[in-house]
């Protein structure tokens, strides 16, 4: 997998999608955009081992270059319900999808694109 995305527009799959994603997982992917420009994610498809807390399955997006923890975490999802979109604060925005060593779903269908604002513009 490609670890970084500087595309205006793409689409992210979970590993294998839309077969199970498989055990023990660590993706990480890194989308920027144009320097001025914002970054826009938004799932159409999810389906993840569930459990309230998502410690065995989830999918985060970091608003940043990274997970450090200097970066605000903007949604961590599991199960089956759609999270809502999330917007970067500026062009980075940080995504990773993590799976343990059972349960595996079908993964999720994650769309990116640059926006000059968080107005959709």
């Amino acid at each position: 997998m490609r670890p970084w995305y500087s595309a205006t527009s793409g689409t992210i799959y979970s590993p294998s999608y839309p077969l199970h994603y498989g055990t023990n997982k660590d993706c990480k992917w890194r989308i920027i955009a144009p320097y001025g420009q914002k970054v826009l994610i938004y799932f159409t498809f999810v389906q993840l081992e569930y459990i309230s807390d998502c410690v065995f399955d989830s999918v985060q997006i970091f608003d940043g270059s990274s997970d450090s923890y200097f970066n605000k975490l903007l949604m961590k999802a599991c199960g089956d319900r759609l999270p809502l979109p999330v917007y970067s604060s500026d062009q980075y925005i940080y995504m990773r999808f993590k799976s343990d060593g059972s349960n595996q779903g079908e993964g999720f269908t994650a769309h990116y694109k640059a926006l000059n604002d968080s107005s959709g513009g």
